[in-house]
Order: C-alpha cells, then structure tokens, then sequence
C-alpha cells in the first residue's frame, strides 16, 4: 500500500504510523512507471481536480485495475438538523454544504462519474449508497468537526463560534448526537 499525501504534515503522521507515503498532490505525483490494482479516494475526492485525477488514476491501474472514490454524508434528525443547519447560517453561511443538511452526495457523484466517464478508459462506473449510524458525545462530535478541511479553513472566531453553537445543539438535546450516514461509493473499473 502506498499514500499520495500533499500536506507534509500528514505525510510525517501518516509515516510515524508504518504507512509508506510519497508527499503530493495526486495529479502531480510521479508514480515511477509503478501501476496498482486498486487506487482509493477516502473522504479525499474534493481535493483532486475531477478533471485531471480519474485520467491519471486509470494511467496507474493495471488492467482490470478499481478505481474507489468514496465519502460519508451525514444527515439528523429534521429538528437537530434545523437547529444545526440555523447555526451554520447565522455563523458561516460561506461553507461550500451545510453538513447539517444530509445532503450533497449526488452532487459530489455527478461531479466526478462524469469525468470518469468521459476518459473513455473505464468499462464501468458505478455509484453505490451504504447507510449507517454513529451516536457521539458532544466532545467526540466536535472534535470530529475540528478535523473537517471546511471547518479547518474557516476564520478561527468563525470556527470557535461553529463549533460553540453545534455543541449547545447538542448538548440542550442531551448530550448525544446520532447522525446517520450514507456513504457514497464511486466503483470504477478500467
């Protein structure tokens, strides 16, 4: 197994954990004449120029090689998920989707079936859905919210006060938060 990681500072956590990594962005990544069954997009796929990367991942497959692109969206309950949704807008309305929503996989799937398709290399694309279930603390919750690139970027009063008002959602509703997932899958075969 081997990780393309651009940020630097992944690579070294990544490494320090046994991984073999090679530090840059997918599309500009030399892969060495090397080619590989099965190539991967973990909660990733936004990062990659859907134009360049499905053409650069089939340059890498061996033939009968996968391509995986996948992703979780999350989706509430409708009230927690007002309640959360009413936070996002009043704090940072600028974020790309509002996770509170549960929405947004068939988008993100459009944007990148297409381009796979048409690289005309790919014998199959198809998208598949799996649903599942987390129940978090408040805690765990936001420090899962902390780790997201949209969250990350955000001004840091703008994230502080995020991530106050997702956890006063949370907390006046207990202190739990079950969030159901889809999780999108891209299967791709060349």
């Amino acid at each position: 197994m081997l990780g393309v990681e651009p940020d630097g500072r992944m690579a070294v956590i990544a490494r320090r954990h046994g991984l073999s990594v090679e530090q840059a962005r997918f599309e500009e990544w030399d892969p060495a004449g090397r080619r590989f069954d099965l190539v991967i997009s973990g909660q990733a796929s936004h990062w990659v120029d859907p134009e360049i990367g499905p053409a650069k991942a089939a340059d890498v497959l061996e033939p009968a090689g996968t391509l995986g692109v996948f992703w979780n969206v999350p989706g509430f309950d409708p009230t927690i998920g007002a309640q959360l949704d009413a936070v996002y807008q009043l704090v940072a309305p600028q974020l790309a989707r509002n996770p509170a929503s549960g929405t947004g996989g068939e988008d993100r799937a459009r944007r990148f079936t297409g381009p796979m398709e048409e690289t005309g290399r790919f014998v199959s694309v198809e998208v598949r859905s799996y649903q599942w279930e987390a129940t978090y603390s408040t805690e765990r919750y936001l420090d899962q919210l902390r780790t997201h690139s949209d969250h990350m970027v955000l001004d840091p009063d703008q994230q502080r006060e995020i991530l106050d008002g997702v956890g006063d959602v949370i907390t006046a509703a207990g202190g739990h938060l079950t969030v159901n997932y889809t999780t999108v899958l891209i299967h791709a075969k060349v």
